[in-house]
């Protein structure tokens, strides 16, 4: 069982994120070749799993699905393709965030966070202390943001902010709250030449059960034309849509659907300067879109 959840940082990483802290540097992603050291012509291919609801217990079952099986399954479809690093969107633990499904998580996450960084965004049936408790080691920068888990990882294809819209454990509903809007209202207005996403746990719509301030988010994205799209989950639907300029993404749940007519699995996301292009690999559920690509380039 490894030490620790995420992969350790070399020297040279560190050294750039630590300036990146600092406001000197904007690159604390993976290392680009010397001729594409601005990102052009790269790809990066970014493994997004979501929803897994790992418990404590492997036997944890809903719905007929079995939620540490099909983490199993990821890991190992993750480990057989490019993925250079990978995102775990929320709810990574089943009901109400205990210690022991973050210890279970972290063991399942072992072949990946060995190998790769490892980003996790935090939903509402996670629980900050024990999340923190647990996993004590965060690729990317962590920004300061009182009681939020907010993160940002940049390559020099993309930059990825991590939000934290845990509002109180097991309440479907989410918030980001004015300080982490705030924060990142400041973040999205440093000088950068690289396309933005946003990624969030909670689902985008209106009223209880969404995230609640989700119109405020809009708004703080608004004038910002490198943020390119927003990534959530939370719904348990694999859909893809449009909100203005900003490509809107809803991933699938790794742990299980709540309507049969939903794939559970996870998307690679393959990014360029230019764009992204997502491709669905289903675990179980629904399997007609098993292998299904989305092409979206990026708008002005």
């Amino acid at each position: 069982m490894p030490k620790l959840l995420f992969h350790p940082l070399d020297r040279r990483q560190f050294l750039r994120i630590s300036l990146l802290g600092s406001g000197l540097l904007l690159s604390a992603g993976l290392d680009a070749t010397a001729e594409s050291a601005d990102g052009r012509g790269r790809t990066f291919d970014l493994g997004l799993l979501s929803d897994p609801h790992i418990a404590a217990s492997s036997l944890d079952s809903f719905r007929g699905f079995f939620p540490t099986e099909n983490l199993i399954r990821a890991v190992a479809q993750v480990m057989s393709t490019p993925t250079q690093a990978v995102l775990v969107n929320g709810d990574l633990a089943r009901l109400t965030g205990m210690l022991g499904d973050y210890e279970q998580f972290k063991r399942l996450m072992g072949p990946v966070s060995e190998k790769l960084p490892v980003l996790c965004s935090l939903g509402n049936h996670d629980d900050r202390r024990h999340f923190r408790q647990s996993i004590r080691t965060v690729i990317g920068v962590p920004q300061t943001v009182p009681e939020k888990h907010a993160v940002v990882f940049q390559d020099s294809v993309v930059d990825v902010v991590v939000l934290d819209s845990l509002n109180l454990v097991n309440d479907a509903s989410g918030l980001l709250g004015e300080a982490q809007l705030q924060w990142l209202s400041s973040f999205l207005m440093l000088p950068s030449t690289r396309p933005a996403v946003i990624f969030v746990h909670h689902s985008l719509g209106e009223g209880k059960g969404h995230l609640l301030d989700s119109g405020r988010l809009f708004q703080t994205l608004e004038g910002h034309p490198h943020v390119k799209a927003v990534f959530h989950g939370h719904s348990h639907v694999w859909k893809v849509s449009r909100r203005g300029r900003l490509w809107v993404v809803n991933l699938p749940s790794v742990g299980y659907n709540f309507s049969n007519d939903q794939p559970v699995g996870w998307v690679n996301a393959r990014f360029t300067r230019t764009g992204v292009t997502l491709k669905l690999h289903v675990l179980a559920g629904n399997r007609e879109q098993d292998g299904a690509r989305e092409s979206l380039p990026w708008l002005s």
